[in-house]
């Protein structure tokens, strides 16, 4: 080759390495409307240099900016432990995270930045790691790829020297063909359309990989090209810039061009999500199955995915240019937590909105020991009562609901049964159950001094006999509170609800051994009624 050609290109290859383009015409902002082909002199020839047949992009949109491997591929490249690694590589610098065969490779980004394509080789599986730090794209696929007639063949990739939607292309050495880092498959030659088999691309800090594969390998500086891999990194202005170094085409408007985040693809359907979209661990759902990942300050990192799905990282800019329909994944606020019982609650207001309770009835409220009493206003008649209990419950979410369903009532007696939940989970911690009435029966002397408040003990049963001795602690602290308390009563249930021998009486129960039957609520109704039809009376 002539000195002079030699040294042009050259220097035409450091030009675009250490992101030098602003002082050439390509530098400019470019914008859509603005797209104007670049062709450098000296650089590959698409037409000549490779085989251009049954095209797949349009040709005449193909930046051509360098000779074929100007920028070198790596091929089996050395590798390096972990430990020696750590020798060059700082704690947040970026790796591309392989694996294949069993074995794990990381591949940092401060070396492929440089050589853009990787050709690696995991326990007898030939793999590719790519890079493009113009859209800051990473895709991992292997390099075993099916013909079109069937027979699968493995292939050696090179960098282009051209570039389309300001995407590396990739040629296979046997073919010619060029392939598109971000359509994931070839887009020229004899496999024009066959689409690559990727990997979840997963990008990590080192510190990150380190902690995780401590006896993994990475590709080591020593590549055998000359290349500052320890320096700054010479894309970083241009990173934090909005301006593209080459022109594209189109592509998307919603957001900043730079946005870097996960882009997604299946069978012709797309999305796209912002890294400062991904709160921890997201799913995006497709058609084959949903998407699992996350992202960190390295860059995304692909959990799990299903087969077909096809994934990469990339700014928004060039993933749109791509996929233009993609689906935007937006940040998602921090959803409002609802209660489990709020459908229960909210069929209460829907009921009171239709027909609003006369004022001053006999609220029963509570747990499900309240919702399943469905003869309770028979069995209290003549006394009105409303029936407000909702399965499941505490005695903190029956505080919870208050102003939803007591406060409305007006009530002038309070019939309250709760705590068999809070001490039912092998929760021994009786104070706070009881606590947890007495901080009701407060708020409700608070509202109407004049009120009976009227506690059922906490009922002996033989699913949660193992808990009895704490449920007896609480139902004592609340007797001794309602001895002290005028017009708070403690109901006894405990007593009819035993068999001579002590232990709950099987009669009173449903087969879960919790809940009580006719017979269970037969006895409860002797023991509340007399109380319930007293106490109404003297309101």
């Amino acid at each position: 080759m002539p000195q002079r050609v030699h040294s042009m290109l050259r220097a035409l290859f450091a030009s675009l390495l250490v992101a030098t383009l602003a002082t050439s015409a390509c530098a400019q902002e470019a914008e859509p409307e603005m797209f104007e082909r670049i062709n450098r002199r000296g650089a590959v020839n698409i037409k000549t240099d490779y085989d251009a047949t049954n095209a797949k992009i349009p040709l005449d949109e193909v930046h051509a900016l360098l000779p074929r491997d100007a920028i070198p591929a790596l091929m089996s490249p050395a590798l390096e432990s972990v430990d020696e690694a750590k020798a060059w590589l700082k704690a947040g610098d970026r790796i591309i995270e392989v694996g294949a065969g069993g074995v794990v490779v990381g591949v940092p980004v401060r070396i492929l930045m440089y050589h853009e394509i990787a050709n690696l080789d995991l326990g007898g599986e030939p793999m590719a790691a790519t890079y493009c730090p113009l859209c800051d794209s990473a895709t991992v696929f292997s390099r075993r790829v099916r013909m079109p007639g069937g027979k699968t063949e493995v292939l050696e990739f090179g960098v282009s020297g051209a570039l389309y939607n300001s995407n590396v292309l990739m040629y296979d050495r046997a073919h010619k063909g060029l392939w598109s880092q971000l359509m994931m498959r070839a887009v020229t030659g004899p496999m024009s359309g066959t689409a690559l088999t990727t990997q979840p691309v997963r990008i990590v800090r080192f510190d990150n990989f380190a902690d995780a594969y401590p006896d993994a390998k990475l590709v080591s500086r020593e590549t055998g090209h000359s290349r500052n891999y320890e320096g700054a990194n010479p894309y970083v202005e241009y990173f934090g810039s909005d301006r593209l170094m080459v022109p594209v085409r189109s592509f998307g408007d919603a957001m900043k061009k730079k946005t870097l985040g996960l882009g997604i693809e299946h069978e012709g359907e797309a999305w796209f999500v912002p890294v400062d979209a991904i709160d921890r661990e997201m799913t995006v759902e497709t058609k084959a199955g949903g998407v699992r990942f996350s992202a960190d300050d390295a860059g995304v990192h692909v959990i799990e995915v299903p087969d077909d799905v096809r994934t990469a990282q990339s700014y928004y800019y060039s993933w749109t240019a791509f996929y233009p329909n993609s689906t935007i994944v937006e940040k998602r606020e921090p959803a409002t937590p609802v209660a489990w019982y709020e459908e229960e609650i909210r069929a209460f207001e829907a009921a009171d909105r239709a027909s609003p309770p006369e004022p001053g009835q006999v609220l029963f409220i509570g747990s499900s020991s309240i919702r399943m009493w469905e003869t309770l206003e028979r069995d209290m008649s003549p006394v009105p009562v409303l029936r407000r209990g909702f399965g499941g419950s505490k005695t903190g979410e029956v505080l919870a609901v208050f102003d939803r369903i007591v406060t409305p009532y007006d009530p002038s007696v309070i019939v309250y049964y709760c705590g068999d939940n809070d001490l039912g989970n092998d929760n021994t911690d009786a104070q706070a159950a009881a606590d947890g009435f007495i901080a009701f029966e407060r708020r409700a002397r608070a509202q109407w001094p004049k009120v009976t408040v009227m506690y059922i003990a906490i009922k002996p049963s033989l699913a949660r006999w193992d808990n009895w001795p704490a449920m007896q602690r609480a139902n004592q602290i609340v007797r001794d509170y309602c001895n002290a308390t005028q017009r708070a009563e403690f109901l006894d249930i405990v007593s009819p609800g035993l068999t001579a021998a002590g232990t709950p009486d099987p009669a009173m129960f449903l087969d879960d051994g919790l809940h009580l039957n006719s017979t269970g609520y037969e006895r409860w109704n002797e023991v509340i009624r007399p109380k319930v039809l007293e106490a109404w009376e003297h309101r």
